[in-house]
């Protein structure tokens, strides 16, 4: 026993476990202050959760949680302890506590009424329908309003042990699955979720793609997920097994250069691959052989259209955007700017109709893919646009500009709708919206992180990264509930919520250049030089729905919660 240094305050150490044993009464406030602990971790995690919702009062403490909280708070130094939030979340959810009960006191006040009013009129005789009538509505409300308040108490479960699966993944994973898993059955809340998954975590390398001899810069996966393309410096694209890592085919003649495109068509029976130094060429998706090349000798990227029967390419050499015939290779439309001016991307419309290119003047224009009759010219960018796309509905475009913002614009009127102001002019951006068009995200070449926005408003939804990841690309999930973002690490988030679920590779050191998804959300390729000229395929079970989870819950812990756990977690009936 001695005297704290800093504040003169009495301290004594614990010699050995032994006197907790044997001294009750000390470990009586042990286990108080445990449970302190546990009622303060619960407060934290409540009131960012507030927080994030923009203190929304649907996620204020109610009833036993707020009294539980308000004791804690009298108790000795504990109200120093509070963060600014934490004030202010207690003081919203006593604030809302007091008009419930003043405004239940006005309920009874006008029930009490109504009873008597009532009562009158059935002394008469006349009103005997309408009381029952009135019965019954107020039976159905008292129900709603039970139902209300078990669903909020699920939730606020729900929420609670998820954060108690937080605490103890580390010390003990299994427990941590068990706590997840009774949090996603309490409720199906957001952080229920995200806890199973992070419990769960077990990245899992599937293959290592290895026979390019130069950076591997793209990789995509077949429409059914079974095979992957890759392309990178060497001058060739490789056809693989995304099970087994088999080498399938090596298509070369690409040139001595980065290739910009390597995807699949939309029913897997082909392949596109572009680079600056090679004409865009179609091979055979299952044998690898050569089906036709297209006369154009400055590539800056082409793409196929929704349904396969076309193609579109930008043409540096002819400073014009082309639609061309995928199954005969036959030139439809020439797609050029008055006055000219480079082109440095075009893609399709998701219906097919239409076309956008980004040009160097600073714009970028939408064209008639049936006609070739120019839609709208989005104007607003001050430097060159280096890509455009549209949004799922094809309403909407995104462009990214040298000038340090991205703009989303309407694509019939080209009218501006949204400006995204990411960083330093002539730094190298990306953008892209999510699958549901209700969000963008962007990345900043020499930044660290990747930003979700709004992208009807521009509000700022989540920034993904830090200092350590320089995170240089994302992409979304086909069903948007994930984003992987890629630099000198690969992480993989939850696009709601914008936890951290698993990090799948990357030493730290050397850069990742992108990342993919399979269209059923279970693995991601990897493309980087952490291994020498690879690509990577890793399993994701993690990225399954909500049954998925439990099922592999199930399979990845054997046991149950002890009686002591149980007591220990789990409310009381």
């Amino acid at each position: 026993m001695d005297a704290d240094a800093a504040t003169g305050d009495g301290r004594v150490e614990v010699a050995h476990e032994a006197l907790i044993g044997g001294w009750p009464r000390l470990r009586g406030w042990l286990e108080d202050e445990r449970a302190g602990l546990r009622v303060q971790r619960r407060l934290t995690e409540a009131a960012g959760e507030w927080r994030r919702l923009g203190r929304d009062a649907g996620a204020l403490y109610r009833g036993a949680r707020l009294a539980e909280a308000r004791a804690w708070r009298a108790g000795r130094d504990r109200d120093a302890a509070l963060t600014a939030d934490e004030r202010a979340f207690l003081a919203a959810s006593a604030a809302l506590d007091a008009a419930e009960r003043r405004a239940g006191r006005r309920r009874a006040a006008l029930t009490a009424g109504g009873a008597v009013v009532a009562l009158a009129l059935a002394a008469g005789g006349a009103l005997a329908w309408g009381q029952r009538q009135a019965a019954v509505g107020q039976e159905q409300a008292a129900l709603r309003a039970r139902n209300a308040v078990v669903a909020r108490q699920r939730g606020d479960t729900s929420r609670e042990l998820a954060a108690d699966a937080q605490a103890v993944r580390a010390a003990n994973p299994d427990l941590a699955v068990l706590l997840a898993v009774a949090a996603a059955r309490a409720a199906d809340t957001p952080q229920a979720e995200d806890a199973l998954r992070l419990a769960l975590a077990r990245s899992q390398v599937r293959a290592v793609l290895r026979g390019h001899t130069k950076q591997v810069r793209v990789a995509a996966f077949s429409p059914d997920g079974r095979r992957v393309v890759t392309a990178g410096d060497d001058g060739a694209a490789r056809l693989w097994d995304a099970r087994t890592g088999r080498d399938l085919a090596t298509l070369r003649g690409l040139g001595d250069a980065t290739s910009y495109e390597a995807a699949f068509s939309p029913d897997g029976r082909a392949l596109l691959t572009a680079s600056a130094l090679s004409r865009p060429r179609l091979w055979d998706a299952r044998t690898g052989a050569p089906l036709r090349t297209l006369p154009v000798d400055d590539s800056q990227g082409a793409a196929f259209s929704s349904d396969g029967r076309a193609l579109v390419t930008a043409n540096g050499a002819a400073d014009a955007t082309q639609v061309w015939d995928a199954r005969t290779g036959r030139l439809l439309l020439t797609l050029a700017p008055r006055p000219t001016s480079f082109v440095n991307s075009a893609a399709f419309s998701p219906d097919g109709r239409a076309v956008v290119a980004a040009y160097n003047d600073g714009t970028a224009r939408v064209w008639d893919a049936r006609t070739g009759q120019g839609v709208a010219v989005l104007r607003g960018h001050t430097k060159p646009v280096h890509d455009a796309a549209f949004s799922p509905d094809g309403r909407r475009v995104v462009t990214v500009g040298y000038d340090g913002t991205a703009r989303v614009w309407d694509a019939r009127t080209g009218a501006p709708l949204v400006v995204l102001r990411l960083g330093t002019p002539w730094d190298s951006f990306s953008a892209a919206f999510s699958p549901d068009g209700r969000a963008v995200v962007t990345t900043d070449a020499t930044g660290d992180t990747a930003r979700v926005w709004d992208a009807r408003t521009g509000a700022s939804l989540l920034t993904l990264g830090g200092p350590d990841d320089a995170v240089q690309g994302a992409a979304f999930s086909p069903d948007g509930r994930f984003l992987v973002t890629v630099g000198y690490t690969v992480h993989v988030w939850d696009a709601r919520t914008g936890a951290l679920l698993t990090t799948l590779g990357g030493d730290g050191l050397t850069p990742t250049h992108s990342a993919a998804f399979s269209p059923d959300d279970r693995s991601i390729v990897t493309t980087d030089d952490t291994d020498g000229n690879t690509a990577t395929v890793y399993a994701c079970d993690i990225c399954g729905p909500l049954p998925d989870l439990l099922a592999l819950a199930r399979a990845h812990v054997k046991r149950g919660l002890t009686p002591q756990e149980r007591a220990r977690y789990l409310p009381t009936p």
